[in-house]
């Protein structure tokens, strides 16, 4: 459905394929503006990746940080885009969780193919991060992002941020990168939910400390 919106092959909102997945609610007949970045954009690399994963059938494009949909609206940064879905009816857009909350935006509920629409929250985000594949070896956690998961309450459009520093010969910094790393991955994520960001999952915590732990 959003890889059809976005492509504007679905431009109504009372479009009966969109009433079919809302049992019980009223569409207005009210166009759908899409809206997008202007530039290039890591959001937009991320949100066409899930698309292309979860749609593959209705998105044609390949991922990539230049929009390559059809119709819609641009804006400049997340910033403009959010403004842009917050200052006029019918528009829908992508934007990272904080521009959202910070422009009182309604968040969409998504089903990622499980049969239930699963909402935003950081427990459905870390289930999303939970069910990612770890790739890199020894102490590097890089996460290959599973966009068509079908885990049960999972949030599928999601990006995991990295905190890159050497893994050996930190000398005497090694101290102040180990209390601040560790801070960020343990007492700091309570925190994160304040500024649109998701805690890690338990287990890919516990693996993170344990990475932290074996700095040198």
């Amino acid at each position: 459905m959003l890889a059809k919106i976005f492509d504007n092959k679905i431009t109504n909102w009372n479009d009966p394929a969109i009433a079919a997945l809302n049992s019980g609610v009223t569409f207005p007949d009210l166009a759908i503006e899409s809206v997008h970045r202007q530039e290039d954009s890591g959001t937009t690399e991320n949100f066409t990746k899930y698309l292309k994963a979860a749609a593959p059938d209705s998105w044609s494009y390949d991922p990539a940080k230049k929009w390559t949909g059809q119709g819609g609206t641009s804006a400049q940064a997340s910033d403009g885009v959010a403004k842009e879905v917050a200052g006029k009816e019918g528009t829908i857009g992508y934007v990272e969780w904080g521009f959202a909350t910070d422009n009182d935006l309604a968040i969409a509920k998504v089903d990622n193919g499980s049969g239930t629409p699963v909402e935003l929250t950081a427990e459905s985000a870390g289930k999303a991060v939970a069910a990612a594949k770890v790739v890199g070896t020894g102490l590097d956690l890089a996460l290959k992002l599973d966009y068509a998961t079908k885990e049960q309450g999972a949030y599928p459009i999601i990006l995991v941020t990295y905190h890159i520093v050497c893994s050996a010969d930190n000398g005497d910094k090694l101290d102040l990168i180990k209390a601040f790393l560790g801070y960020v991955a343990t007492e700091g994520q309570a925190s994160l939910a304040d500024v649109g960001a998701a805690a890690l999952p338990a287990e890919i915590q516990a693996k993170v400390v344990a990475s932290v732990q074996a700095l040198s």
